[in-house]
């Protein structure tokens, strides 16, 4: 895992608006498309925003862009927990994304129901293969958690055939869909942001612990590259 600190929030969401940008001319170039999954929660909204404005928007192959989500709750796509709406919100209500091209996870479903409509989504886009996405944006909780993959969770050493599953969160209120981890360890590319001092004792227990990989399902993820924009001051033994 390559770490990058920066300053600040702001700091961490231009590098990351900045890779994105990056990313899809490298996939363009490679495929002729761009594929990106996208976290949840709100550490990632600045970024979103950066993105939806001059100069970076005009950067991007929006026609060529086609935009996924890394985990989403069983809510409505309307509810303020929704990770689509933070992500509608802040970034595809504001550039010209083919709305075809915008691969939701149904959280007004069953989990059951939306993990199976979200494996048939993949499919269709990625073949019947394990899907390969050329960048794959994560969040990181403080227990270690990225997308909706929790430390104890089957879901860490589920086999992953059908590439999203249905896990049980923390909050067992709220269920959710999740891409597995050999989906995120299968992508081009996986940039982790994680700001605010409450991720500053997970990451230096990920980055400097022998043990982290049974530990913190964030340290499990080994993609071809993989990234972290921290504004924590972090490092490894």
């Amino acid at each position: 895992m390559d770490v990058h600190i920066h300053e600040d929030h702001e700091a961490v969401s231009k590098a990351a608006a900045t890779m994105i940008v990056q990313t899809a001319h490298n996939a363009l170039e490679r495929s002729g498309r761009f594929t990106i999954a996208l976290a949840g929660g709100g550490t990632p909204k600045r970024t979103y925003e950066l993105l939806a404005c001059d100069p970076l928007w005009r950067s991007v192959p929006w026609d060529r862009t086609h935009v996924f989500f890394g985990d989403e709750r069983m809510v409505p796509p309307d509810h303020e927990w929704s990770n689509y709406l933070t992500a509608e919100q802040a970034l595809l209500s504001h550039v010209p994304l083919p709305r075809a091209n915008i691969h939701r996870m149904r959280g007004e479903l069953d989990p059951d129901s939306a993990a199976d409509a979200y494996a048939a989504e993949l499919r269709s886009l990625f073949g019947d293969g394990m899907p390969r996405f050329d960048l794959i944006l994560l969040g990181l909780g403080p227990d270690g958690h990225t997308a909706s993959i929790f430390p104890d969770s089957k879901t860490i050493t589920e086999t992953c055939t059908t590439a999203a599953v249905h896990t049980v969160p923390a909050d067992p209120q709220v269920a959710r869909v999740t891409l597995c981890l050999p989906v995120l360890n299968n992508a081009h590319r996986v940039v982790f942001l994680a700001t605010g001092k409450d991720k500053k004792s997970v990451l230096d227990k990920m980055l400097n612990t022998k043990t982290a990989k049974h530990l913190f399902p964030g340290a499990m993820v080994n993609a071809t590259e993989t990234h972290l924009l921290t504004d924590q001051q972090v490092g490894r033994d």
